[in-house]
C-alpha cells in the first residue's frame, strides 16, 4: 500500500463516513489565511482555545506545505478532538509525511 493510499485509509477510519469537518475538507475549503505564518498556525494547534482554531490550523499547516510543521501534526493525532486528529492525518499526507505512518497505524489499532 502506498503512503498516501495508508494516510486516506486512516482519515477515513479515524473521521467516519460523514463528519462535518471532513466535509469542509473535501468540498475544497481554504484554511491558510494570507499573511499567517507555519508558526502561527503551529501555535494555534497547540494552543487554541478552541476546536475550530485547533482543526483550523491542523488544515492551514498541510495546506501551507511546510514540512516543519510534520513534528506539530504529528502530536495533534493525541488531540482528543475526533476533528483535529482527522485533519492532523490529512495534513501529514498532504506533508508526505512518512514519519508519520507509525503514529498512524497505531491510532487504527
Amino acid at each position: 500500500m502506498r503512503q498516501s493510499e495508508l494516510l486516506l485509509v486512516a482519515l477515513l477510519a479515524i473521521s467516519g463516513s460523514n463528519g462535518a469537518y471532513a466535509q469542509l475538507e473535501l468540498n475544497g475549503h481554504i484554511y491558510a489565511e494570507p499573511g499567517n505564518s507555519v508558526a502561527t498556525y503551529v501555535d494555534r494547534l497547540k494552543n487554541g482555545t478552541t476546536e475550530w482554531q485547533r482543526y483550523n490550523a491542523a488544515c492551514a499547516l498541510g495546506e501551507l506545505g511546510d514540512k516543519s510543521a510534520i513534528p506539530a501534526l504529528i502530536d495533534a493525532l493525541d488531540s482528543p478532538s475526533n476533528s483535529v486528529r482527522e485533519c492532523a492525518v490529512s495534513s501529514l499526507g498532504d506533508l508526505d509525511a512518512v514519519a508519520a505512518v507509525p503514529r498512524i497505524t497505531k491510532l487504527l489499532a
